[in-house]
């Protein structure tokens, strides 16, 4: 999931003074990428935003989040298509209870106790 500053410069920095590849060098901006998306995702789930709705026709890099029938799910792998949320293993049900979800349930409890 997530890392801290110093586990990316240790991760990502270039080591022994070689000239660092193509793949060494994109590897940290790719990972900040993800992290990025995962937490754009993450806070629309709290918020209450509606996320990206499953389509099989499109491919889905791992750590992408999507709904299909009203549940969240987050991929797996990367290279995820036509294979459906809640059927295949490819993809994890996310349990994330939004503040709208929240704040509904709270006034139906406080509507019970008027």
């Amino acid at each position: 999931m997530f890392c801290t500053l110093e586990q990316y410069f240790e991760q990502y920095r270039v080591r022994n003074d070689q000239p660092p590849s193509e793949t060494v060098l994109n590897r940290g901006p790719f990972r900040l990428k993800r992290e990025i998306r995962e937490l754009k995702s993450l806070s629309d789930v709290v918020i209450g935003n509606d996320l990206e709705t499953w389509n099989p026709n499109k491919f889905y890099e791992q750590d992408e989040y999507v709904q299909y029938n009203g549940k969240v799910y987050k991929s797996r792998i990367d290279g995820n298509n036509d294979k459906t949320p809640g059927v295949a293993n490819d993809w994890e049900l996310i349990h994330i209870v939004s503040l709208r979800e929240l704040l509904e349930r709270v006034e139906a409890l406080e509507a019970k106790v008027q």
